[in-house]
């Protein structure tokens, strides 16, 4: 059985993987951010992490799903899991630009 976790705002401060992607790459190239192939990087990453969290844990759409009941340390968990993500290991491969 699980049970609906924290949600992925709760956990980065932005809506969705998507926004949160475009924030980072925005933050670190600005405009230039946009000759990623987020579509693509935004799938790697949500199976990168769906793989790094614990057994019985998954990201669903934009809200994390464990365990029932729920432990109370859940968005600790859920931050360890997308901070061990090598976010730019992963976003060189989807490296659009020039």
């Amino acid at each position: 059985m699980t049970s609906l976790g924290p949600t992925w705002a709760a956990a980065t401060g932005q809506d969705t993987v998507e926004d949160w992607v475009d924030a980072r790459l925005r933050s670190r190239w600005g405009a230039e951010g946009a000759d990623f192939d987020q579509e693509g990087l935004c799938f790697e990453l949500r199976e990168a992490l769906n793989d790094g969290l614990p057994v019985g844990w998954a990201l669903d759409e934009n809200r994390f799903v464990g365990p029932d009941p729920m432990p109370e340390d859940a968005l600790d968990l859920v931050r360890d899991a997308i901070d061990g993500i090598d976010f730019w290991g992963i976003a060189q491969s989807y490296d659009n630009g020039d």
